[in-house]
């Protein structure tokens, strides 16, 4: 027996579902396989997409108004109008909104725990109607980051990069100067130093998008950083040296020092 709620109070004396059959509200046992193949192929072609933190808007096309209505999600009970009242799943309770006229569906506060299919059952007219919509629940775009990957003093690759939780779902292109390429990697010309080309990243998904600018003479950022740690790193050794020197000269080892030549 399926634990329901109704207006807020737990109800056990749901209608069972074995009396739901009968009532030709569950899916009949010689229909499922048939279910099953139109709810597999519809998921792998049709698929709504929603952000988490949004609300769920599922309506199905119908011309009047239905008598009984029965929502499911991945087969689990949604909620289950009986023609005078709403039977809510507790894992739904306080989530989800009805229109008992049009049959549509809200959830509110999507999370990804929502995606999956959504069988809807209706009866209008002492007919039964079925409606079936697969969703998926996404995060949106985050800030791409760039960086350069320096293979020689001319060529470089440049990686564009974000975060998410559906990496499968995100395409990225890359713009500059009126020319485009799709994909994560970039391989460009570096001048030198000074190349001041900008190179725009797009990062998009079926909902949101982000975009980040990355200029060539970055690539050498690393370098010159490596460079001036070295320099700093010198200067330090010699002070401290010269130092001691001045201060104590009988501690130092000259042998360490090569005899000048004459």
């Amino acid at each position: 027996m399926s634990d329901f709620t109704t207006h807020g109070v737990s109800v056990f004396t749901a209608v069972p579902r074995s009396q739901r059959r009968e009532r030709k509200w569950a899916w009949p046992v010689v229909l499922s396989p048939l279910l099953f193949q139109i709810k597999t192929s519809i998921s792998a072609q049709d698929v709504k997409y929603f952000l988490k933190g949004q609300d769920i808007h599922l309506m199905p096309s119908i011309s009047e108004r239905p008598i009984r209505i029965f929502w499911q999600h991945n087969e689990n009970d949604v909620v289950y109008f009986t023609g005078t009242a709403d039977y809510v799943s507790s894992s739904y309770k306080n989530r989800i909104t009805l229109d008992r006229v049009s049959a549509e569906l809200t959830i509110k506060n999507a999370t990804y725990e929502d995606s999956g299919v959504y069988h809807l059952e209706m009866n209008i007219n002492s007919e039964q109607d079925t409606f079936l919509c697969t969703i998926e629940v996404i995060d949106k775009v985050s800030k791409p980051n760039i960086s350069c990957e320096m293979s020689d003093t001319k060529q470089a690759t440049l990686v564009c990069s974000t975060e998410s939780k559906h990496p499968h779902l995100l395409k990225f292109k890359w713009s500059s100067a009126g020319k485009e390429q799709t994909g994560p990697k970039l391989t460009i010309t570096v001048r030198n130093e000074d190349d001041d080309q900008v190179y725009r990243c797009d990062v998009s998904n079926p909902l949101t998008n982000e975009k980040a600018s990355f200029t060539a003479k970055d690539c050498f950022l690393g370098k010159r950083s490596d460079a001036h740690l070295i320099f700093m790193f010198v200067c330090i050794f010699i002070l401290c040296a010269k130092s001691v020197m001045k201060t104590n000269p009988s501690k130092i080892n000259y042998s360490l020092f090569p005899p000048a030549q004459d």
